[in-house]
């Protein structure tokens, strides 16, 4: 008996279950880095973005990038991620 509640729990969870979505492409992501070293440490804030598309056969890419600048004016590419 007891199998059965649990089969028929998974079953419903399984249904109600919905898969991660892509990031949102409208946001900026801020990742804050710290290095201790042995004269004293380094800290810093890097902030990511996607900006773009590239399209290669059928797959499309949406382009990240990275900027180290705290006013946010000099982004880098630093790679692409696969959307379909």
């Amino acid at each position: 008996m007891k199998f059965a509640y649990i089969f028929i729990t998974l079953l419903f969870l399984s249904n109600t279950s919905r898969p991660q979505t892509f990031l949102d492409t409208t946001k900026l992501w801020n990742v804050a880095q710290c290095f201790a070293g042995p004269f004293g440490s380094n800290f810093f804030t890097a902030s990511y973005n996607l900006m773009g598309d590239t399209t290669f056969g059928q797959s499309q890419y949406k382009k990240i990038y990275e900027t180290l600048d705290s006013a946010l004016a000099n982004w880098s590419l630093k790679g692409e991620k696969l959307t379909t």
